[in-house]
């Protein structure tokens, strides 16, 4: 039987006031989900990667560190080791993401935020999850 875990992640926000800047009364121009794909037999790979960031850098663990709050060094230290990751398991992890620019999106999508987020995992995911058994 053939198995994937997928972890999800999203940044920006499900909001469409674009008349007041970002962060300051207005939403985000852009909606992006990214997915870590991962055989079982890693999985705790990535949690490794992400328990010694919080420990190298003393990041409080009861605090999602987001990446617009990391320091330079600390993001491409985050980059090459997920490089790294994926080079030595080649075939047992994947790295995918999909950004939508949410000016563009049309106003029956607005009308229900669900629309959108499961039509991007839809694109981004489904053909990857129909390849397995279980996910």
């Amino acid at each position: 039987m053939s198995r994937i875990i997928i972890y999800l992640d999203e940044s920006g926000d499900l909001g469409w006031k674009f008349t007041a800047p970002y962060r300051d009364g207005g939403s985000s121009r852009y909606l992006t989900i990214a997915s870590l794909i991962v055989d079982p037999s890693i999985k705790h790979l990535s949690k490794r990667l992400i328990k010694v960031l919080y420990q190298k850098y003393h990041w409080p663990p009861a605090i999602e560190k987001k990446w617009s709050d990391m320091r330079l060094h600390e993001r491409c230290f985050f980059a090459e080791k997920a490089k790294k990751l994926f080079t030595d398991h080649h075939g047992l992890i994947k790295y995918n993401s999909i950004t939508v620019r949410k000016e563009n999106v049309k106003e029956h999508i607005r009308a229900d935020e669900n629309k959108l987020y499961n039509y991007m995992i839809n694109l981004s995911l489904v053909n990857e999850m129909a390849k397995h058994d279980e996910v």
